[in-house]
């Protein structure tokens, strides 16, 4: 295992990701129990239009409990933070109960 300092950068690919994921389900029942709790959990994707484009992901006002996880931008796979801007043509990935997912795929949807 490789120690990482606070200046590195790390890319993953889905394989690492996933086996990341799967390493942490086994450890972490809280994150297991979120993610198939009873209430059912939803993934979408939603790409990035000209009204979302420009703005931060901490200005999206996304509904409580509904994360970006993960943007999609060409080639690259970039996890996102409140400070990350948002480009036309990013392919954003949300996750949360599906009432809330689809509450903010709607309200993305409407602002591109």
């Amino acid at each position: 295992m490789r120690t990482v300092s606070s200046g590195d950068v790390i890319q993953l690919k889905n394989v690492d990701a996933s086996a990341g994921a799967l390493i942490e389900l086994m450890g972490n029942p809280t994150l297991h129990t979120a993610i198939s709790g009873s209430e059912n959990r939803l993934v979408l994707e939603v790409t990035v239009g000209t009204g979302v484009s420009g703005r931060k992901v901490m200005d999206l006002s996304l509904p409580n409990g509904v994360l970006a996880i993960l943007i999609y931008r060409e080639n690259d796979e970039i996890i996102p933070r409140g400070e990350t801007t948002l480009q036309k043509g990013d392919r954003l990935l949300i996750f949360g109960r599906s009432t809330n997912v689809n509450v903010a795929r709607d309200m993305l949807l409407q602002l591109n």
